[in-house]
């Protein structure tokens, strides 16, 4: 069996399988292929539009009885249901960062009502200013993550065995074999490690920011508006 990356993913991309049954993604990966339609029965297809047209002939031919439906592979429904919860999760993720963005920035009628000064290009720089702090912290947690559990040393292996290939020293089967043994080697404890700090450790820390906002931020609707309509005045006032 012969492991050629390039040329197996171009078959499938073509024809949706590997058509030379010699060739495979990888050892452990032989192809499963399935018999082409002969020529005789096959659509030519010379550009973009002529495709265009043919899916649509398919579709509409396959649709017409009312009673055809989508299959999905099982790696594509995998993927939109990762895709749907990334979707739903940074939903709430970006609501919070508006939220707070906007919150911040009413904070400049607020420091006016109890100083007398604006101070708006201060505050208004303190966004940027969490966001480059927080982004930092980020990169900290996870460095610090990586070396806990040891992900460091297996990600380390694996570039030194891509460095490697890149330089012909070694096979690219040789490459994947060894690839296979590292990831192999993970412990249990390091994976489950490694998935609580992206999914609980994120989620306690929102939460805990989500209690000090609603404990310490006075400054809802009302409020509000109740600084404002007093600035008012006090600008009539001084007129």
């Amino acid at each position: 069996m012969i492991v050629d990356r390039e040329y197996c993913m171009s078959s499938f991309l073509t024809y949706r399988t590997i058509q030379d049954p010699e060739y495979a993604f990888a050892d452990w990966l032989p192809a499963r292929r399935f018999s082409l339609p002969p020529l005789e029965k096959r659509l030519p297809v010379r550009d973009s539009e002529t495709l265009e047209n043919e899916l649509r002939r398919a579709t509409q031919e396959a649709c017409k009885d009312g009673k055809a439906a989508l299959a999905l592979s099982g790696g594509m429904v995998k993927f939109w249901i990762l895709t749907a919860g990334y979707m739903v999760a940074n939903l709430g993720q970006y609501g919070f960062y508006l939220i707070m963005m906007i919150s911040l920035i009413n904070t400049v009628e607020y420091n006016e009502y109890l100083r007398g000064e604006r101070d708006e290009a201060i505050i208004t720089s303190l966004r940027p200013f969490f966001t480059k702090l927080a982004s930092a912290i980020v990169v900290a947690v996870t460095s610090a993550t990586y070396l806990i559990f040891g992900v460091t040393g297996y990600t380390n292996q694996i570039s030194a065995l891509e460095r490697a290939a890149s330089l012909g020293e070694i096979a690219e089967a040789d490459k994947l074999a060894q690839i296979d043994t590292i990831v192999s080697s993970v412990q249990p404890g390091q994976s489950r490690g490694l998935l609580l700090c992206m999914t609980v450790l994120p989620f306690v820390l929102m939460y805990a920011s989500y209690v000090l906002y609603k404990k310490h931020y006075i400054l809802d609707e009302d409020k509000y508006a109740e600084v404002c309509a007093e600035l008012e005045k006090r600008r009539a006032g001084a007129k």
